[in-house]
């Protein structure tokens, strides 16, 4: 006969994998009738957008765009030119355990950008991209407690146990739009140049059922002023906020990771005889949200009556902590091969992060691509790009846990120096651990009725002097009795036990 037991559901995501690639994409592009022959490219930047992304049967897909401009002096002119093409790129990982219904948190950006001239006509860009992608798949597990039939004797260990869970991954479009306007002391704008665009998450809670996501968007432009000269730059920052509907109980945590989809900009009269800059910024915020839980289930069982039977079962819950950050200052300089005057602008990409463990935690390393834009001496438009490894330790256990590493620079600061380009910037690593916590528990139990245990060789007490790893759940179920008779005879206050204690066991009658 099988006892009823009482089955409590927990539902969680389950973390079915965390990967990073990096991938090469190249393109050609063909300089329009309407502009000029290429002498020498200046620069190349590009900004990543992630336009979809797609889970079906064995496979996750990610897609989306390089935003790519390249700037060139041309031959004949003097002022800069810039060209514009969209470099599509796509990203997938193969699993068997993707489905429709798993859900993707998904993130892109450059690792590094450039490109060369084939011919005063024809360029070709060449770019790293680096996606990460983690995938989580709605999950269920019950948990069985104490039988409902009060009317069986069946002595049950019941384990108490606090896990961290996943329990929701979501995401929500939004768009951001502002307008900017100069400070007097700068020229005024006639053409954007190029652009960077990077959201970064300021604050995060929840009111109620409600997640409150507060950010910024930094803008940095390059852009040419009215009669031609420059270039210059310019820096905004837009503060944003959204508001999600999420699936969580009282005091969780977030990871939150913002992704643009798409921007504009546009110059428009301000009507003071000035211009003004309009930006239109589409993106996406994905979260997963995390959460402690008190579970109870039953670990271990026997009857004083009946000879029983039960299964167990093993499932495991995956544990993905709130993000950590480790910072590195840095400070470099850049040889260049001429004098810079003035640093019109810099951008740091980060590559894929590399972990490794040691004693002292875990070890991180990226490769920083630094590409800086400046006005020489003798008046020239110039660039130069250097590459550097930087590491950091994070001090975290390494033992079974899964780690998802991302790096970021910022704070970006340049100035001249003798021969080169002093450079000051910080590297945010970013870490989020994953562990999975394996729970065994007693998914059945049967017994029979008519075939109840014989206890005519079990004294009705017995006197034992306990052992190291003595416990009152092993020394009952050893001799017949339970934690309760025993605690009784004793007159014990707590449950734990010292070694070389006397002890009166008495057998259940």
């Amino acid at each position: 006969m099988e006892a009823r037991l009482d089955r409590k559901p927990i539902n969680f995501y389950k973390n079915l994998f965390n990967t990073s690639m990096t991938h090469e994409e190249t393109m050609e592009m063909i300089v329009p009738d309407a502009m000029p022959d290429i002498l020498r490219i200046v620069d190349t930047d590009g900004t990543v957008m992630l336009r979809s992304k797609e889970a079906e049967n064995g496979k996750a897909t990610i897609g989306g765009a390089i935003v790519t401009t390249v700037l060139y002096m041309p031959e004949g002119e003097e002022r800069v030119k810039k060209l514009e093409l969209k470099i599509p790129f796509t990203s997938f990982c193969e699993s068997p355990a993707i489905d429709k219904n798993t859900r993707l948190v998904a993130n892109a950006s450059l690792c590094s950008i450039d490109s060369r001239s084939l011919n005063p006509r024809k360029i070709l860009v060449r770019a790293d991209v680096l996606t990460q992608i983690s995938g989580y798949s709605p999950s269920k597990a019950e948990l069985c407690t104490a039988p409902e039939d009060s009317t069986v004797d069946i002595e049950v260990l019941e384990q108490r146990r606090d896990v961290n869970i996943v329990s929701d991954v979501r995401e929500k479009t939004f768009v951001v739009s502002d307008d900017f306007t100069l400070p007097s002391s700068k020229p005024q704008v006639n053409e954007i140049l190029k652009s960077e665009v990077a959201i970064t998450s300021d604050d995060t809670k929840t009111v109620g059922n409600k997640l409150i996501m507060k950010g910024t968007v930094n803008v940095n432009i390059l852009y040419a002023a009215k009669g031609g000269d420059g270039p210059y730059s310019a820096e905004f920052s837009v503060p944003f906020s959204q508001i999600a509907e999420i699936e969580a109980s009282e005091s969780p945590e977030f990871n939150v990771a913002f992704m643009p989809t798409a921007v504009y900009f546009d110059i428009v009269d301000n009507g003071d005889g000035g211009t003004m800059i309009t930006m239109e910024l589409h993106a996406v915020a994905q979260f997963t949200v995390m959460e402690q839980r008190t579970i109870e289930y039953i670990s271990d069982l026997y009857s004083t009556v009946f000879e029983t039977n039960h299964e167990m079962e093993n499932f495991s819950i995956d544990a993905v902590e709130k993000t950590s950050v480790v910072r590195e200052m840095i400070r470099t300089t850049i040889e260049t091969s001429v004098q810079p005057r003035n640093i019109v602008g810099i951008r740091a990409f980060t590559g894929r992060v590399n972990t490794m463990d040691t004693r002292e935690g875990c070890q991180l390393e990226t490769t920083v691509t630094l590409s800086v834009l400046y006005i020489a001496e003798d008046g020239r438009l110039l660039s130069q790009t250097e590459r550097m490894k930087v590491s950091s330790n994070w001090e975290a256990p390494c033992e079974n846990v899964k780690y998802v590493a991302a790096a970021v620079c910022n704070d970006i600061y340049a100035a001249p120096a003798p021969n080169g380009v002093d450079i000051r910037f910080n590297v945010d690593f970013t870490v989020t651990a994953n562990k999975s916590q394996n729970i065994e528990m007693v998914n059945s139990i049967s017994y029979d009725e008519n075939n109840k245990k014989d206890l005519s060789a079990y004294p009705s007490v017995t006197v034992k002097r306990t052992m190291p790893n003595d416990n009152l759940w092993e020394l009952a179920k050893r001799y017949n009795s339970t934690q309760a008779l025993i605690a009784e005879a004793n007159a014990l206050e707590s449950p734990n036990l010292e070694y070389g204690q006397l002890l009166i066991i008495p057998k259940k009658r």
